[in-house]
């Protein structure tokens, strides 16, 4: 009966460090896109200086390509094994 009670309780644990692995993840990636999406291409305008189109399309592409690299994290290996484990649960 002692061992049962170990294993629930280490499985109890474990479950928690999954929930909160993944929490820590998912909030992670909240603070990182809006980091990204509160970014103005008009900055450099309301700072004075006369950006070219060039600068405009590279803002542009930055945005993307940052958004991109997140969207890689959540589509990860590792993302989706956490996923994967906690679906199993719910």
């Amino acid at each position: 009966m002692f061992k049962s009670e170990t294993l629930y309780f280490s499985a109890d644990s474990m479950d928690r460090a999954l929930i909160h692995t993944i929490e820590s993840m998912v909030i992670e990636w909240t603070h990182q896109i809006q980091d990204v999406l509160k970014k103005d291409s008009a900055q450099p305008l309301l700072e004075g200086l006369n950006p070219t189109p060039f600068v405009e399309l590279e803002f542009w592409k930055n945005k993307a390509m940052n958004l991109e690299c997140i969207y890689e994290q959540v589509c990860s290996t590792k993302a989706m094994s956490n996923y994967k484990a906690f679906s199993q649960y719910f």
